[in-house]
């Protein structure tokens, strides 16, 4: 995770393109905490959320612009919880095909993300989750945060096996899926 501070606050200390760069990116993601920003990499969204749990019907079965759910991912023997939210959401899709208006599993079961596989930039975004290795839930969305922290980077990014490192992830606040 990484935590700036936008320009009015820190003159100078970076190159002319990095300082562009940043500049770019403040005005387009969302400030946090006054002049604060939390980001986290792509690649370390990718891990924090693989193989985490989350309720039955926290990907839901049909369109809609707001994908937002909190997941459960363990490691060994601690509990970290997740707040995900996907906005701007458009294309859903599952494989296989659900009937209308139906979650993939019953009440009182919980998801795996399996597999978790982003492509793209931010708003641009591509998003594959696999549910337990039974269905894909695929779909375009403009930005992607977790715990609060908006999701950065470009490529092409996959988690399907346990990652070689624990990523850092920003604190659960209650509220933010």
């Amino acid at each position: 995770m990484q935590l700036r501070q936008c320009r009015c606050c820190v003159a100078g200390g970076r190159s002319p393109a990095a300082e562009a760069r940043f500049v770019r990116l403040h005005r387009r993601f969302t400030m946090k905490g006054g002049h604060l920003m939390a980001s986290i990499s792509a690649e370390d969204f990718c891990a924090a959320v693989y193989c985490a749990y989350a309720a039955h019907d926290a990907l839901p079965p049909d369109p809609r612009p707001r994908i937002a759910f909190v997941a459960e991912s363990t490691d060994q023997a601690t509990k970290q919880l997740l707040a995900i939210v996907f906005d701007g959401v458009a294309d859903l899709r599952w494989t296989p095909a659900l009937a209308a208006g139906q979650p993939p599993y019953a009440a009182g079961n919980r998801l795996e993300l399996s597999v978790v596989e982003l492509d793209g930039q931010p708003a641009a975004w591509q998003v594959r989750l696999n549910l337990w290795y039974t269905h894909d839930v695929e779909f375009g969305c403009e930005r992607i945060t977790l715990n609060g922290a908006e999701v950065v980077g470009e490529g092409h990014f996959v988690q399907d096996w346990l990652p070689a490192r624990r990523p850092v992830v920003p604190a659960y606040e209650q509220g933010a899926a």
